[in-house]
């Protein structure tokens, strides 16, 4: 039943449009070819996708877990199976469309490299069918769908939480500080395991390492880290309310992350917890502005609300311009990357905005039915 509109913070849209774009700007290193040749990439831009991955997976964390909160209080428990529908009608439709195109269309219009034999092929499709891509691209690498398996770890997240917000009570803090300072600890372990080696048979061994490494890709604490966010800003705390909007504070902020990326080693110990908190305090300073006041914030707030499909179709979009351009009268190599990289732009937003309109907005409306807190995400 419909109890509110809350929920929708026009800000997150532009932090997701933002954060889509350094997936973008990463990948674009990866994909571009032209007849000049290659050229040298600074290692922050190399980079700029795992910072735009880890940012989703916060945002993430705070978005849902606001939500679950916010429908827990409202009408007295939460309900995982409409929360389930909800998020299939929202991420499903694209997902499965682009694991569709990637197995049975792309490979015959695209150039794409060996993924290895057809029964590798079949047990992949298989893991994407069942919604386990971060398993998959264990078995081939194709690169217009690579990239879900992020997706992978989100919906799982998504799978287990529900369940857990519902049946936790006042020691939902408690279950925070332990899922976001136990991966660090597993971490550790795996470390130790590697240089040292267990008493186990080797199957056993490599099973337990599988294990962790799974554990460790899924990059848990961002999620916490946005969960607890959430709990912050439902509860209101006087500390936080009096530094909510602080332009010092934001500053401050996007200077850590600033210095976390330049001098912090991304897949180091501990490091995805830190720049998770950084990450969770920004979006609790920026929660309360509203960027559509501004002409150019409404363009970027639009923007945001296509970014699932600038993040699902970029690759595809990347892998073409590239073969174009590979093709190109011959340019200093820095004009080919620049012409490249706008033209990817432009055919990204414009395929994302096509998607958006007339394919993702009729599973979108389909949401309403079961929206027991109303919003837009």
């Amino acid at each position: 039943m419909p109890v509110s509109k809350a929920g929708y913070f026009p800000i997150l849209d532009l932090l997701r449009l933002i954060a889509s774009l350094c997936v973008v700007l990463a990948h674009s290193t990866v994909f571009f070819r032209c007849a000049a040749g290659t050229i040298e990439i600074s290692p922050f831009v190399l980079r700029a996708g795992y910072y735009g991955v880890i940012f989703f997976y916060t945002l993430s964390g705070f978005l849902i877990t606001y939500l679950l909160l916010k429908e827990k209080k409202a009408i007295g428990t939460i309900a995982p199976g409409a929360f389930y529908k909800r998020r299939a009608l929202r991420i499903w439709p694209l997902y499965y469309l682009i694991v569709l195109l990637s197995f049975f269309v792309f490979p015959y219009l695209l150039p794409m490299p060996d993924a290895g034999p057809m029964d590798r092929w079949k047990s992949a499709l298989l893991l994407y069918l069942l919604f386990l891509p971060n398993v998959a691209a264990f078995r081939i690498y194709l690169p217009t769908c690579f990239h879900t398996y992020t997706i992978g770890y989100e919906e799982q997240f998504y799978l287990v939480w529900p369940f857990l917000l519902r049946r936790v009570g006042k020691r939902l803090m408690v279950l925070l500080g332990v899922l976001f300072f136990l991966p660090p600890v597993l971490e550790a372990a795996h470390l130790l395991i590697l240089s040292h080696g267990l008493p186990f048979p080797a199957k056993v061994t490599g099973g337990i390492r599988a294990v962790l490494t799974f554990i460790n890709y899924s990059n848990v604490p961002a999620f916490i880290a946005g969960a607890v966010g959430a709990v912050l800003y439902i509860e209101r705390k006087k500390m936080l309310i009096s530094v909510m909007g602080n332009r010092w504070l934001t500053g401050l902020l996007l200077v850590g992350i600033l210095y976390l990326m330049y001098a912090g080693r991304p897949g180091s110990w501990g490091y995805v917890n830190l720049l998770s908190i950084v990450y969770a305090l920004l979006i609790l300073n920026l929660i309360g502005w509203d960027p559509a006041l501004s002409r150019a914030g409404k363009v970027m707030v639009a923007g945001g609300r296509i970014s699932y499909g600038i993040y699902i179709y970029h690759p595809a979009v990347l892998i073409f311009v590239s073969f174009l351009m590979a093709r190109a009268p011959a340019m200093p190599a820095a004009v080919a990357y620049l012409l490249y990289l706008f033209l990817s732009l432009v055919m990204i937003f414009l395929v994302s905005a096509i998607s958006y309109y007339y394919f993702e907005r009729f599973f979108l409306r389909k949401k309403e039915r079961f929206r027991p807190v109303m919003s837009r995400e």
